[in-house]
C-alpha cells in the first residue's frame, strides 16, 4: 500500500536559520541594553569645598638697575636710597619721684609810656597772689609797645606752676607800674618735676626713637623729591655711630640729650608688583590641588636679608598668606581615573584632597551602582 506523501519531513536548514534569528534578537537586546545603559547611565558628583589657609616664601632682589643684576632671586625694579646725617634730641626719664624746681614761663611786657622802658635781668614781677617771678635777661620794651621776655620762680615748688595771669613790677614807682607791666598768656610750669636714675634702658630706648625719627623724616623728604605714587617703603635701616649722651648712667636726673651719626639706607619698590609676583608664586607652589582664589594683601611681610649699596640692591625674604580652595570653572581632576569607582571608591578617592571638605555622589538610573564609561556623564560640581 502507497505512503502518504502530505507527511512533513524535518528541514534541518530550516531549524539552523531559526537558531541564527533567535541569536540575533538576543544580541540585538543586550546592544540595545548596552547602549540604554550608556547612554541613561550618570554620575553626579557634588564637592563641598573647604578653605585652607596657606602661607608661602621666596626671596626677591630689589635692584636700581635690574638689567645689571646678577641675582638668581626674582628681581624687580626700585630705589635705594641712602644718606648720612647728624641727629640729637631731649628725652624724658620715666619716674614716679618728684622733686621740687623752679617754674618758668613766657611773659608779655607793656610799655604805655612815649618813651622806651628797659628791666634788667632778675627785675621782680609780682602776682596779685603774692607769687615772685623774675626776669631771666635785660629786655628793652620799645615806646608804647610790647615784647615778650622768660620769667623764672623765685623759689621752687609747685606754688609757682600758676594760670595765665597779670604781673607788676614792684621795683618801679607807683606811677610806673600802671603803664609797665606785664600779662602771662600760658601758665608757668615745672614746679615740680619726675626725676629718674638715668639707665642703659634710658639710653637704648631713646637710641631706638632717635633712629626712628630720622627714619621717617628722611622718608618724607625722598617721597617729596621722588613724586612716584607706585613706590613705598618696602624696609629701612639705621645705623648710629658716635653715640655721646650729656649724662652718665646712674646720674639722678629727669631729661638727658642724646646725640650722634646716623646712616640711613630707605628701599622703595613697587608694591603691586611684588603682590602680583607673591599670588603667581603661592600658586605655582600649591600646583593643581586646588586653585588660589584670595590672597590677603595686608599678609605681605617684608623680611630685609641685605642691603648691598655697591650694587645697589636689597634682598628680602618676601611671605604671603592666602586662601586655597576648589575653583568650579576649573576642571582639575581625572575623569578617567574614576571609570568603575563605586559611591565607597569616590569618597575615599576625594578625601586625599585638602581643599574637599565633603562628598554626595548621586547615581541614575537606580541601577547604575558604578561611575560610567563616558566622561560627559560623569559630571563634577563644586559647592
Amino acid at each position: 500500500m502507497a505512503q502518504n506523501n502530505n507527511i512533513v519531513r524535518s528541514n534541518p536548514l530550516h531549524q539552523n536559520y531559526k537558531y541564527i534569528a533567535v541569536i540575533f534578537v538576543v544580541v540585538a537586546f543586550l546592544l540595545i541594553l548596552g547602549v540604554t545603559y550608556l547612554a541613561l547611565s550618570k554620575v553626579t558628583i557634588t564637592l563641598k569645598a573647604k578653605d585652607s589657609q596657606v602661607t608661602h616664601s621666596f626671596n626677591l632682589t630689589v635692584a636700581q638697575e635690574p638689567q645689571n643684576s646678577t641675582s638668581t632671586n626674582v628681581i624687580i625694579s626700585g630705589k635705594i636710597m641712602s644718606q648720612k646725617s647728624k641727629a640729637d634730641n631731649q628725652f624724658f626719664i620715666d619716674s614716679d619721684k618728684e622733686a621740687a624746681d623752679f617754674s618758668e614761663g613766657e611773659v608779655v611786657l607793656y610799655n604805655d609810656r612815649p618813651v622806651a622802658q628797659t628791666l634788667v635781668a632778675k627785675t621782680r614781677l609780682l602776682t596779685a597772689a603774692g607769687i615772685l617771678f623774675r626776669l631771666q635777661n635785660e629786655v628793652t620794651i620799645p615806646p608804647n609797645g610790647t615784647t615778650r621776655a622768660k620769667i623764672i620762680a623765685d623759689a621752687k615748688g609747685s606754688a609757682g606752676n600758676i594760670p595765665p595771669s597779670s604781673f607788676t613790677i614792684p621795683g618801679l614807682n607807683t606811677n610806673l607800674q600802671r603803664v609797665v607791666y606785664a600779662k602771662s598768656e600760658t601758665g608757668m610750669v615745672g614746679g615740680m618735676r619726675k626725676i629718674g636714675v638715668l639707665q642703659l634702658d634710658d639710653v637704648e630706648k631713646a637710641e631706638k626713637d632717635l633712629k626712628e625719627k630720622a627714619i621717617g623724616k628722611y622718608i618724607t623728604e625722598i617721597f617729596q623729591s621722588i613724586g612716584d605714587d607706585r613706590l613705598v617703603l618696602i624696609a629701612s635701616k639705621a645705623v648710629l655711630n658716635d653715640v655721646a649722651k650729656d649724662k652718665e648712667i646712674g646720674e639722678e636726673i629727669d631729661t638727658f640729650t642724646l646725640s650722634g651719626n646716623l646712616s640711613l639706607t630707605a628701599v622703595l619698590a613697587d608694591k603691586e608688583e611684588i603682590l602680583n609676583i607673591a599670588k603667581e608664586k603661592i600658586k605655582e607652589a600649591n600646583g593643581a590641588k586646588a586653585e588660589f582664589i584670595n590672597v590677603d594683601p595686608s599678609s605681605i611681610k617684608y623680611d630685609l636679608i641685605e642691603i648691598n649699596k655697591e650694587k645697589q640692591e636689597a634682598i628680602f625674604k618676601i611671605e604671603i598668606a592666602g586662601l586655597l580652595t576648589l575653583d568650579p570653572n576649573k576642571d582639575i581632576f581625572d575623569k578617567n581615573l574614576l571609570v568603575g569607582f563605586t559611591e565607597e571608591d569616590l569618597k575615599l578617592y576625594f578625601s586625599q584632597f585638602e581643599s574637599v571638605d565633603d562628598v554626595d555622589v548621586k547615581f541614575e538610573p537606580f541601577w547604575v551602582k558604578k561611575v560610567p564609561i563616558l566622561k560627559d556623564h560623569i559630571i563634577i560640581e563644586v559647592k
